[in-house]
Order: C-alpha cells, then sequence, then structure tokens
C-alpha cells in the first residue's frame, strides 16, 4: 500500500513537473540569439562576397587541458591551440577563434585545422565557420608556407606556438597572403555550407594583418577572411 501510495506520488510529481516547465516556457521563453545585420556585396556575376574577421591573439578561446587522442598525447596551452605531432603523419593543429564581420560585431566562431605534412608535402588549412543565426561555412586551402602550430621546447619547457606569433612568417613584414591554392589567383576553395550557406560554393582569400607589435616580440593583428560565393545551381 505504502509503495503504491509512493509511486503515486512520485508519478504525479514528474507530471506536475512536466506541466510546470511548458507554463514556464510559455510564460518565459528562452531568449532568440541576436542577429547582426549580414553584411554582403553583391558581385557583378551574380554571386556574393563577405568578409570575416578575427583578431589575434584576443579572439583566440581556450581549449581543455592534455587529452588522448589514439596512442599520442596532444597538449593544449592556455593560449587556446592544440598540437599533435608525429614523425611519421607530420603535425596536426587545431585552433578556436571568435569570429566577427567586417564591422567587428562577433557573429560566431571559427575553427582552424592546420596539416603540416612530413618535409616536401604541401601544408593545408580546413576552416569552419559556424554562425548560429545563419548557418556554416566549410573552406579549406593549400598554405603559403608551413602555418600550422608547432611545439617548441627550450631549457626543459615546452610549450605551443602559434604560426601567427612566429616571427619567422613575417620576415619585417606587416601583411601576408596565407592562402595559396588551389584556385588560382592564391585563393581557397569554399566547399560548403549549411542553412543560410547551403548550396554555396566559391572562393576564399585568407590574409594577416599586424596592426600592433608590442615590446616582448608578439604583435597584435588580424586575419581577414574574404569569401565570393554563389550557389552551385548557379
Amino acid at each position: 500500500m505504502l509503495a503504491r501510495t509512493m509511486a503515486r506520488y512520485y508519478i504525479g510529481g514528474f507530471i506536475g513537473g512536466l506541466l510546470l516547465a511548458a507554463l514556464a516556457a510559455l510564460l518565459w521563453p528562452l531568449p532568440e540569439h541576436h542577429r547582426f545585420r549580414s553584411l554582403i556585396d553583391v558581385l557583378p556575376n551574380g554571386g556574393r562576397a563577405e568578409t570575416f574577421v578575427i583578431r589575434w591573439p584576443q579572439d583566440r578561446l581556450e581549449l581543455p587541458g592534455d587529452f588522448l587522442v589514439g596512442d599520442r598525447v596532444a597538449r593544449a596551452a592556455a593560449l587556446g591551440l592544440m598540437v599533435l605531432e608525429d614523425e611519421r603523419d607530420g603535425r596536426v593543429s587545431a585552433e578556436l577563434f571568435r569570429l566577427r564581420d567586417s564591422a567587428g560585431n562577433v557573429i560566431g566562431v571559427a575553427a582552424r585545422m592546420a596539416i603540416a605534412p612530413p618535409a616536401g608535402a604541401r601544408s593545408t588549412t580546413d576552416w569552419l565557420l559556424v554562425i548560429p543565426s545563419r548557418g556554416s561555412l566549410a573552406l579549406r586551402q593549400l598554405d603559403s608556407r608551413d602555418l600550422a602550430a608547432r611545439r617548441i621546447s627550450r631549457g626543459g619547457a615546452s610549450w605551443a606556438s602559434p604560426a601567427l606569433d612566429d616571427s619567422r612568417v613575417w620576415a619585417g613584414r606587416s601583411r601576408m597572403t596565407a592562402s595559396a591554392g588551389p584556385v588560382a589567383g592564391m585563393r581557397g576553395s569554399v566547399l560548403h555550407g549549411n542553412g543560410e550557406f547551403r548550396g554555396m560554393t566559391g572562393r576564399h582569400t585568407e590574409t594577416w594583418t599586424v596592426d600592433e607589435r608590442l615590446p616582448d616580440g608578439f604583435a597584435r593583428g588580424r586575419i581577414l577572411i574574404e569569401t565570393e560565393m554563389q550557389r552551385s545551381s548557379e
């Protein structure tokens, strides 16, 4: 008898909780993601151009600590990147960033996966741009040089260093085109997307610029991802 009474209370409480949750959802609806006006230029050929911006290093997002990938340990630095090295397969690095529009508004996140194969092969980069209110966009490019992050060991210490902070990449210049193909004109390719970007293909250019050089040898700057897209049916 006691067990039956407890079961009624349990079922009644569960159903009452569902009703209260539904009522709360009606009275206090979940907030919608704020959408900034899309800054898109229409091209003469019927396509569209849009520029995405990443400010570095402040737009880097932190990753979790060490974790196991297969039988190898991938180490994540506090500055927000992961480097996985293998003597046979080369080096892979992953970074996460806030993604902005050309006006500087944060509109989503961007994931960069750079692959530096063993010597003699071309470094490549894949980008995934995710904009919650619009969809996601996948990009791929050949790199103008080895742009994957690397692990540096010095004085018994080891840390991950992004290519953006490597002085050898800049070599006294303040602007560099990071993409180098496979599309003509040192442009990468827009592979596909979903949501608003479903069916989109085209090309993109990734450019790095330095805005300020700091006394400690590092710099502040921007990654510009300039896209030209059209629907594959056009």
